[in-house]
This record gives structure tokens, sequence and C-alpha cells, in this order.
């Protein structure tokens, strides 16, 4: 029955997922859903279609996936269900890596709001809520002054003044060396 198809298709996803083939994994997901399933195992399934969306590097996807379902699972969110948070997490991932930056930080605020533990499943969402989190804090860096100051270490502050590392060759930019 439906349970059993359940089962199949997320240890499908979870078996092409171990193998690296995350679109492969989603389009599985994506395509049970397809079928017409029940309203829980359909929203935990294209959560997991949605990650793995995310992770064959194909945010764009993973947005639409979840955008399908975030509305319904909020409405239907209690305290202590992990599907909510998870949704909002992984919408902030994808949404980051999409570009949306301003959609990544709502998506962590509100994040941080849902974010009551004990959940169950705190690894189906957590990593992706600091993920987002790490890059937003690196995005709000002024990296272009840290590249000025990195660089006016190599090269002289004055006429005829060696800088202090003068000759030395920078090993990367500023921006490469916050992510080495």
């Amino acid at each position: 029955g439906a349970p059993s198809r359940f089962h199949a298709v997320m240890s499908e996803m979870a078996r092409l997922g171990a193998a690296g083939t995350h679109h492969a994994a989603a389009e599985s997901g994506a395509g049970w859903v397809a079928s017409g399933v029940a309203r829980r195992p359909s929203r935990i399934v294209r959560l997991h279609a949605a990650i793995h969306s995310v992770l064959a590097c194909e945010p764009g996807r993973a947005l639409a996936l979840l955008r399908s379902i975030e509305d319904e699972v909020k409405e239907d969110s209690v305290v202590g269900d992990f599907l909510s948070p998870a949704v909002t997490a992984w919408t902030a991932l994808a949404s980051y890596l999409a570009g949306d930056h301003e959609r990544a930080d709502t998506e962590i605020v509100e994040f941080a709001r849902l974010d009551v533990p004990p959940f169950v499943q705190e690894q189906t969402f957590r990593p992706a809520a600091l993920i987002v989190e790490a890059y937003r804090s690196i995005d709000k860096l002024d990296l272009s002054a840290a590249e000025e100051t990195v660089a006016s270490a190599f090269s002289p502050p004055g006429p005829g003044a060696p800088g202090p590392l003068a000759g030395k060759r920078p090993l990367c930019s500023a921006q490469a060396w916050l992510c080495c």
C-alpha cells in the first residue's frame, strides 16, 4: 500500500543520494509525489527531493519543491514537529544558493522562531540553517577593505619605503583567504 511505497521511495532516494547521484534522487522523489499520495508523506518526500536538489546544485528546483509545500507545512505545524523548521532551513539555504539573500535572511529569522527543541530529526535541518548563517556572516564582512589591507602589506606605504611584506607574494586574495 501507500506506506510501503513511501518507504520504498525514501529508501531509493537515500541509496541514490549515498551514491552521489542527487539529481536522480530528486527526480525519484518528484516523480513519486506527482503520482498523488497522502499529504504528510508527500510533504516529506518533497522535502527530501528538495534537499537532493540542493545537493545537486539545483537551488531553483529545490525552491519550487519547497514552495509547493511550505504554506501547508506552516499551517499544520505543531511544536516538536520537524517538518516546518526543516522546510524553513532548506528554503533559506536554497534561497542563498540561488542568490536571493534577502529571502535567505527572512527564512533564517523564521527558523530562529521555529527552532524550539527537542526535534527527533534535527540533522535534517540544523546544518542547512547553520550553513546559511555562516555564509551570510561572511557576506556581511567588508571584504574589499580586507583586500585593500592585505594589498597594502605588499606595497610600499609611501615613496621609496618598502611595505612590511614587500617582495613577498600573497598566496591568495583576502576573500579566498577567508574561504581557505
